[in-house]
């Protein structure tokens, strides 16, 4: 994390920071780790801190915190997708978008700032995970350039070690965490991905689809016409498309995998209509009994 300044020197800044840090205390452990089964100092725990020590040495500075999600520097995590019997039958590629936040504390008489810019990698491309991140960060940056001590690490929550990823409301202060899916749901699912936009009430925008990998409103169309026109039944298509491609619904669908899935319902809709689900392999005919070193007993 490299600090950054506009002058050769930032003494009166410099100075002003060192007042505020005379009063400078430990920020309040008061948020849950569900994992640790810890405490530790969330974002709002540090700015009060923050804010205490500034009021105390009667000397203020300016702290400006810019959220950034670079879509351009994608990671690709390959996620297997299975089918209901637990055998891989394919894979699809979740694109991860690196996120960071720039860090501007400043003094607005001289004009003399310092800055920094933290970067890290979610878990996956959720806004969930994508705003516990953002928090994360935010809290870490400014940590160092107080020097508040830090605490308990929760950065497990971004990174979704462990399964969990926290939801946050945008400030910094923790929901409760979503409940997870049905039994032997796996991890990574599309489903997750468009289920957690959904929670806040309202159908997501094409916008907010597309940024998260599904298909937009247009293609959703095409499949439902192209469906329609197949003549293929509702029933026939969710048993097709869980099995097959493990989507639960049609607007769960990634964008990489729609352009396969019309060539299906448009090309060879027979294919749809007469599936009847997996079919477990024949039981190995019986054959003489042996023994151990592989002679045949009676």
């Amino acid at each position: 994390m490299d600090v950054v300044t506009n002058l050769t020197s930032t003494q009166v800044l410099d100075k002003k920071l060192m007042a505020i840090q005379e009063y400078m205390g430990g920020a309040k452990k008061d948020a849950d780790n569900p994992y640790f089964k810890s405490k530790y100092a969330d974002l709002q725990s540090v700015k009060d801190a923050i804010e205490m020590a500034m009021t105390q040495a009667k000397t203020r500075v300016l702290i400006e915190q810019y959220p950034h999600v670079d879509y351009d520097n994608i990671i690709i995590k390959t996620i297997p997708m299975k089918d209901t019997e637990g055998v891989v039958c394919g894979t699809y590629d979740n694109k991860i978008p690196r996120v960071g936040i720039h860090t501007r504390i400043s003094d607005p008489e001289s004009g003399e700032f310092k800055a920094v810019y933290l970067e890290c990698a979610p878990a996956d491309d959720t806004p969930q995970a994508i705003g516990s991140s953002l928090t994360y960060l935010r809290r870490y940056s400014l940590m160092p350039m107080f020097h508040i001590a830090p605490e308990d690490d929760d950065g497990n929550m971004g990174s979704g070690k462990h399964g969990y990823t926290p939801q946050t409301n945008g400030n910094g202060s923790k929901q409760a965490p979503a409940q997870s899916g049905s039994k032997g749901t796996p991890a990574g699912k599309p489903a997750a991905t468009a289920q957690a936009a959904t929670n806040t009430g309202r159908p997501m925008t094409d916008v907010e689809r597309k940024r998260i990998g599904l298909i937009t409103s247009d293609k959703i169309n095409e499949l439902m016409a192209a469906i329609k026109a197949a003549d293929i039944s509702q029933t026939q298509w969710k048993k097709w498309l869980h099995d097959c491609y493990l989507f639960p619904s049609l607007t769960a669908i990634k964008t990489e995998a729609v352009d396969g899935i019309l060539t299906v319902v448009i090309k060879n809709p027979d294919t749809i209509k007469n599936y009847k689900g997996k079919v477990a392999a024949p039981a190995p005919e019986e054959g003489p009994l042996s023994d151990e070193n592989g002679n045949q007993v009676a």
